[in-house]
């Protein structure tokens, strides 16, 4: 329920954000400012299906103008429905979707997300006959006769099935672009590459921090070493102004003169 909270607010903010860009443009208030200007700002909700809302439906579907590009990350088609509670409106969240990535998945109907979207294809599939007859002629010079035929015929059938989607291998997946043309994507996996400097594992890492680390638990006991005390401080930051010289002190005492007697 917090995660719900806090990802409507969010997305009512950018529903909000994204109606002023779309009437003022990015750059309102500043001089010299021009409303046609757009900056996009990119937008990835993960398990998005956990965050949104009935504000989620504008977002998509009227965000582009404004400059927003939401990617949303599911795992199947039936999350959306649950969410909403509504088939009408998790369809109309999904169709406000430009692209669709489709990697490996259990659900049958979210394959059919895909699928369904993809025309039919022609097939073409070759069948050998083959057969012999007798010769019911026993006196002739033929035995039998054979024959072998290669008929080929045409079929419509779905470009991909279902059952293709759910046997993907992992990092592969099927994406619906620009307008429904379908791509194979296979992304590259990372690969293990040991570096023999870095520690196995987390217990010879701590291992190793026990060897090398000392503790100081009653730190405020220690004091510097008697050398570092008696050292003179260094010429850089020694005062070079010469000491001041004492000010001269008045005095009451009555300086005499001597006068002629007369």
């Amino acid at each position: 329920e917090v995660a719900a909270a806090v990802g409507n607010s969010m997305f009512s903010d950018l529903v909000s954000v994204a109606g002023h860009i779309y009437k003022h443009g990015i750059d309102d208030g500043l001089p010299g400012a021009s409303a046609g200007t757009r900056v996009p700002i990119n937008v990835h909700a993960d398990e998005f299906n956990e965050l949104m809302g009935d504000e989620f439906v504008p977002l998509i579907n009227k965000g582009g103008g404004a400059g927003l590009q939401v990617t949303a990350y599911t795992q199947t088609l039936s999350d959306i429905e649950a969410r909403i509670g509504n088939r009408a409106k998790a369809g109309q969240v999904i169709g406000n979707f430009n692209n669709l990535f489709m990697l490996r998945v259990r659900e049958t109907a979210t394959a059919e997300l895909l699928t369904r979207q993809l025309p039919k294809v022609e097939v073409y599939t070759t069948t050998i006959v083959s057969g012999a007859t007798d010769s019911s002629d026993i006196r002739g010079a033929t035995d039998f006769t054979s024959n072998t035929q290669d008929r080929i015929s045409m079929s419509s059938v779905p470009m991909i099935e279902p059952s293709h989607v759910v046997g993907l291998p992992k990092g592969q997946c099927f994406a619906l672009l620009q307008g429904g043309q379908l791509w194979k994507v296979r992304m590259p996996l990372p690969t293990p590459d040991p570096d023999e400097v870095m520690p196995a594992d987390l217990q010879q890492l701590a291992g190793y921090m026990r060897q090398s680390y000392s503790e100081a638990t009653q730190w405020w006991d220690f004091t510097s070493s008697p050398a570092l005390q008696d050292a003179a401080l260094p010429d850089d930051l020694l005062d070079d102004a010469a000491p001041a010289e004492p000010a001269a002190v008045a005095t009451d005492t009555d300086h005499s003169t001597d006068e002629a007697a007369p």
